[in-house]
């Protein structure tokens, strides 16, 4: 990570009948209506078969043994937001713990 870290704390969110319509369908489809932007690694699965999500992506980089942009991102989420966190360099702790998901 690079500068000092930011938050910003307002966005535009996509409609909610939009979100709830792209809902319906698989990622490879949306994926290619899109344009083709934003797809994950094949490396990010869900950890249990059959587990969806679909909402607006609220977005965090955090640097190692730093959670605090996550504990910012969860007070700026909404019901519905997902939250997707970029690590930086190798971790060797977890950066979501029961603090953490109690306060989501």
């Amino acid at each position: 990570m690079t500068g000092r870290p930011r938050i910003v704390r307002t966005f535009a969110r996509p409609d909610r009948r939009a979100v709830d319509a792209l809902s319906d369908f698989d990622v490879a489809t949306v994926y290619e209506a899109s344009g083709r932007r934003g797809l994950m690694l094949p490396r990010v699965k869900p950890v249990a078969w059959g587990m969806r999500a679909c909402g607006p992506a609220v977005t965090v980089l955090t640097a190692p043994g730093d959670n605090l942009m996550i504990h910012a991102a969860v007070e700026l989420a909404q019901p519905g937001d997902v939250l997707v966190v970029a690590a930086t360099g190798e971790h060797e702790d977890g950066a979501v713990g029961e603090l953490l998901v109690t306060q989501a």
